[in-house]
């Protein structure tokens, strides 16, 4: 009886797991916002002409994590449907926040996001998108869809412990976003005095701007972002992995193939499938399929994947593809590149390997 009696009461024990899982929460939150910053400082470093190993390991390293994370993401959520026999599929991949899968979810997300913000993309059009993002992979992760009726080992039981976790975890991010963003601000010219270039100074202009509207929608309307926050950041999240996509399609069409890894336009595959699986699911709800919108979800989160994938192989620890030859004297693609600084030779950009074509 006393060994019984030294068990914790069913509400004590949610009182429990619910602290430790806050604990974990913001301790991710302190983690992910230093992975931020110290992206931020890495890439107002540059490269400097450089050949240096660990940025070669780093940037290959960043590449293939975001693609592992992303499908740590998936598994989790493959794993809670299949120890759940007999249970439909929950209305979208969202959903399995409420249940044991809610860490891999939330893990997974936030080493999504950081990723996309630590890396430098291959010109100042990408780097803005994978930043916002990024940002958004936050948000996603930090404010829960609302809850479903059906929603199967709920760690969350009602919607105050719920909103509570969303106050402490928007108000974090928005806090370091704003850091974030006076750093990106002034760190480019504290580092070599060159000016930034016009594109660069107005996205960090929007950024600000969507930065405070979103912090006016938060902290004027607080059940609206509540009910509505997750929908309008999942919605751009998948956005942004498309543009990224299809901005990568783009420019390895423009570049010269023949120093390339990757004879073929595989990322234009990947939007192509994209853009097929949109399609096609959104046609198949119409006929009845239920399921439709969480095999969406699935399937652009694993072909988000194969992207880094891709790139991974194309890349590997090289710090960018080298920019294409300017065809005008006011070519865009070469001063979309230039970030603010002189465009380095093609071969900054490519790591001394034997044997490569």
């Amino acid at each position: 009886m006393l060994a019984l009696a030294a068990y914790p009461s069913p509400a004590e024990g949610q009182l429990v797991v619910a602290s430790a899982a806050g604990a974990l929460k913001f301790l991710g939150i302190v983690l992910s916002a230093l992975l931020v910053l110290v992206g931020l400082l890495i890439k107002a470093s540059g490269t400097n002409g450089r050949r240096d190993k660990n940025i070669e390991q780093t940037y290959f390293a960043l590449r293939l994590g975001a693609a592992l994370f992303l499908v740590l993401l998936i598994v989790g959520v493959a794993h809670q449907v299949i120890v759940t026999p007999g249970q439909s599929f929950l209305g979208s991949v969202s959903a399995y926040y409420y249940t044991p899968a809610q860490a891999v979810f939330v893990a997974g997300l936030c080493a999504v996001g950081a990723c996309l913000v630590i890396y430098r993309g291959n010109n100042d059009t990408e780097n803005v998108v994978l930043d916002f993002t990024g940002f958004m992979a936050f948000v996603v992760a930090f404010v829960p869809t609302p809850a479903q009726g059906g929603c199967l080992d709920a760690n969350v039981v009602t919607q105050e412990p719920v909103a509570a976790l969303i106050r402490n975890s928007i108000t974090a991010l928005f806090i370091v976003c704003g850091v974030a963003v006076v750093v990106a601000a002034f760190s480019k010219q504290v580092r070599a005095g060159a000016p930034l270039t016009k594109f660069a100074k107005r996205a960090i202009g929007v950024s600000a701007a969507a930065l405070l509207v979103g912090l006016g929608w938060f902290a004027g309307a607080r059940p609206s972002f509540e009910g509505c926050g997750h929908a309008v950041a999942a919605a751009t999240l998948f956005v942004g992995i498309v543009a990224v996509v299809v901005l990568n399609a783009a420019g390895y069409a423009r570049m010269d193939r023949a120093d390339s890894r990757m004879k073929h336009n595989w990322y234009l595959g990947v939007a192509l499938v994209m853009v097929a699986s949109l399609i096609t699911l959104v046609a198949a709800s119409q006929f009845g399929y239920q399921h439709w919108f969480f095999t969406l979800e699935a399937a652009l989160i694993l072909e988000f994947a194969v992207f880094w994938l891709l790139q991974s192989y194309e890349l590997r620890g090289d710090v960018r593809r080298p920019p294409p030859q300017p065809t005008t004297a006011g070519d865009d693609a070469s001063a979309d590149t230039s970030d603010g600084e002189p465009e380095p030779s093609a071969g900054t950009f490519q790591t001394a390997e034997p044997g490569r074509a």
